[in-house]
Order: C-alpha cells, then structure tokens, then sequence
C-alpha cells in the first residue's frame, strides 16, 4: 500500500502543483528578517516589529524595538534584544562595546564587553554572529556565547535566505508559496484512511471518492 500511495501522492502532487505569490502590504526594506517558524516570519522595519504568517496572510504588529536594538529569536522562538552601545576611546586596554542581552519581557539577561567596535549580524538562543562595525577598520568576524562572554574570531557570515521571501530592488517583500506544501501532507492520512478501508485495498474506490470531495 506504500508504493500505491506513493504514485497517488505524485499524482496530486502534478494535479496539484501552483505557485502563489504576494506583496505583503505596508511593509518596505526591512532591516531584519527572522523566521519563527517555517510558515511564520517576523519583520523588522524601522522601531516596528510584525509577525506574518504566510499561509493565512495574517500580518499583526507585536511590539517595538529601540533604535540601538538588534532583535534576534530564542529557542523557543521568543524575541531577544541586544542592546548597542558603543565608546570612544582614548586607551587600548577600554571597552569599545557593549551588548546588553534582554529577553521578551525586557529582563536583562547579560552584559557583554568587548575592546573590538563590533555590531550583531545575527542573534540566536545563546549565540551572536558579530562584525566589526566601522567601515574605515579591517573586517573580522566573531562567534560569541552569550553564556560565558566568550568569543573567537569565525569566517564570513553568509545569511542564509528563504526561497519564499524576496525583496526587490526597491524594497517591496514578496511571499512566494507552493501550495503542495501544504495540500500534501493533509492528503496523507486521508488517503491512508481510505485505501485502508477500501475492499483488499483497492484504490479505485477510495480515489473516487476523494475526488468528488474536492
């Protein structure tokens, strides 16, 4: 019955197969992008913050950032903050930075120091990926734990991106969403249901009848 279900699925899978795609209203260069889950992405645009889910098109505000905030997501997919400040200094042995960790409820987590001037390019759970942030200065790139304030110097930092978010040249967020993402894995137990009832599972019967019910 696997392989009979098999073929089924591919079957639907080209009756089935189209693309949609949208323009998510209001919302224009976002400076970050964070998926919450893999139809949920939160966008970051300016001090505002929206939480998109793609599949309903439901896009709701859920807060705001401060201007020297970078927000990155926990394990739990709960929002952090890292809080920005950065020093001149006159001796080498100062702290050029300091990143203040808040969690979603704005309790400080932990303080970082560091004599490099750097800025987060990512923050996740206990981690943050970190450049250096002044264009004039050599670039390096940082590992660094949030936990013990450890941190080494790392390769490049490439973002990974989404095949269903696109923004264009002038700043508009477009969703680009296959819908046998979602039909699939809804027919699965349903057609397991029928050809399980189905006389000697039989698949004539049980595809008939599903159908006629779409």
């Amino acid at each position: 019955m696997e392989n009979l279900l098999g073929i089924v699925l591919i079957l639907f899978e080209l009756m089935f197969v189209h693309t949609d795609r949208f323009l998510v209203a209001g919302i224009r260069n976002p400076q970050q992008v964070l998926w919450r889950k893999e139809y949920e992405v939160i966008l970051v645009q300016d001090m505002d913050m929206f939480r998109l889910n793609i599949l309903t098109r439901e896009q709701q505000e859920i807060g705001e950032r401060q201007p020297n905030e970078f927000v990155g997501l926990n394990s739990n997919g709960e929002l952090m903050f890292c809080e920005i400040q950065h020093f001149l200094i006159q001796e080498r042995d100062e702290y050029s930075t300091i990143f203040k960790i808040y969690d979603q409820e704005r309790n400080l987590v932990k303080e970082l120091k560091f004599f490099e001037t750097i800025r987060p390019l990512n923050l996740f759970d206990n981690n943050i990926v970190a450049v250096t942030a002044l264009d004039f200065l050599e670039t390096h790139y940082y590992d660094i734990s949030i936990q013990s304030g450890e941190y080494k110097e790392r390769e490049e930092w490439l973002e990974t991106e989404s095949e269903m978010l696109e923004i264009d040249t002038f700043g508009n967020v477009y969703i680009t969403l296959e819908r046998t993402k979602t039909i699939i894995p809804t027919l699965i137990p349903i057609l397991k249901t029928m050809l399980s009832n189905s006389p000697m599972n039989d698949p004539i019967p049980a595809l008939k009848l599903l159908l006629k019910s779409l």
